[in-house]
């Protein structure tokens, strides 16, 4: 996927005056809001669309464009103040993404596993939750983790990759995305490595 800039979301100065606590719990925040949008609606982006609307969501913010970046499709504010500020991204492509200004990087981490590999099932409609290979990366002057999982079904199902990138340094424009993207039915086919890039 090409590599894409992602627009500062705000200042180390906001990021340092946050209490330990309130990052922790925008993390909480920011995974159920992944749980309730990107998760329960992937395979649907009217639903999906329809869902965020009646949540009363602004589609399309100032400064859209800039989170694009040439892409086709929406933006939708899902902040709840500047101090967290969040976007949403529906992209043409089938990928749904949320960008978070800041969120605490062990919780989210933690989070993000738990709910993923919770999404593995016994029985006959079998799913397969498979950890992709983790990086991990100097990020302005922290550390950025990236954690990408593939999930598929075996009863026909478009399998899907579910990645979360996060940051524990405070210079950082975004400190957490998290991302459902379709797998490419070339790659379905010969179980390649994603390639999703964080920005």
């Amino acid at each position: 996927m090409p590599r894409r800039r992602s627009p500062g979301l705000g200042s180390a100065r906001r990021w340092n005056a946050e209490p330990q606590e309130a990052r922790e719990s925008l993390a909480r925040e920011l995974l159920a809001l992944w749980q309730s949008t990107c998760l329960r609606h992937h395979r649907n982006p009217l639903a999906l669309r329809a869902s965020l609307l009646q949540a009363g969501h602004r589609e399309n913010p100032e400064a859209a464009e800039s989170f694009l970046n040439g892409y086709a499709d929406t933006v939708w504010d899902v902040g709840n103040g500047l101090d967290a500020q969040r976007m949403l991204l529906m992209l043409d492509n089938g990928i749904c993404e949320i960008r978070a200004q800041k969120a605490d990087a062990r919780v989210l981490d933690e989070g993000f596993r738990k709910i993923v590999e919770g999404l593995a099932v016994e029985g006959p409609e079998r799913s397969t939750v498979q950890s992709v290979p983790n990086t991990r990366f100097s990020d302005f002057g922290g550390l950025q983790k990236n954690t990408v999982y593939r999930v598929s079904h075996d009863v026909g199902d478009q399998a899907w990759y579910m990645a979360c990138a996060s940051s524990d340094s405070p210079l950082t424009p975004t400190q957490a995305i998290l991302v459902i993207a379709p797998v490419p039915e070339a790659e379905q086919k010969k179980n390649r490595r994603p390639r999703i890039t964080f920005r």
